[in-house]
């Protein structure tokens, strides 16, 4: 399991190495609806998914996995308050995003 850094902004393209292969993620604050979505891109930067609600906690692509996505898991970590992650949550610490890689979820 490692912790992928995260930027302070509303908008966030993420280029990580999930499994061996490039991948990025796009986290997007919804000021409305206060939450973090999620979308994850191919190395060409092709959509594999999107408007995936980053809910604290949960695995992320445990619905997916069809799809041509990282084998493993993309989680946002939360210790003790789970009701959501605020905006500045990623950047204050109180959450991180996560990835566990396909050999340690077995």
């Amino acid at each position: 399991m490692f912790q992928i850094e995260t930027i302070d902004a509303n908008d966030q393209l993420l280029e990580v190495e999930l499994d061996g292969e490039t991948y990025f993620v796009r986290l997007g604050w919804n000021s409305e609806a206060e939450q973090w979505a999620m979308e994850v891109q191919n190395y060409n930067q092709e959509t594999l998914v999107a408007g995936i609600v980053v809910v604290p906690n949960v695995p992320l692509l445990a619905r997916f996995h069809y799809l041509a996505l990282p084998p493993g898991e993309l989680m946002a970590l939360v210790l003790g308050d789970t009701a959501g992650i605020p905006r500045d949550g990623f950047r204050k610490g109180l959450a991180s995003l996560i990835y566990i890689p396909a050999a340690e979820i077995a």
